[in-house]
């Protein structure tokens, strides 16, 4: 039976974009959750793309809540949106 190494792992890890700890808790739970996903995207990223990040965020999760509640979709930005950064 294969038994890859630790440094295996952690190169099997960062070729896939995760952390250690999700490819462990996958193995140990079968799947992985979501929400560890998308902050293993997260967490390499700069403070300016998850800056960017949450203002899409932001304004995804507005529009899917209009439309549950039957507002209309506007091209608005949201009043709790960050503030723009200066460019890098």
């Amino acid at each position: 039976m294969f038994s890859p190494s630790l440094q295996t792992l952690r190169k099997f890890a960062f070729g896939l974009g995760l952390n250690l700890g999700t490819i462990f808790e996958a193995f140990e739970l079968g799947e992985t959750r979501r929400e560890q996903e998308i902050v293993d995207l997260l967490a390499s990223r700069s403070a300016h793309d998850l800056n960017r990040a949450l203002r899409v965020l932001i304004v995804f999760f507005d529009a899917i809540d209009a439309k549950a509640h039957g507002e209309s979709d506007d091209d608005e930005e949201p009043d709790d949106a960050p503030p723009d950064e200066e460019p890098e």
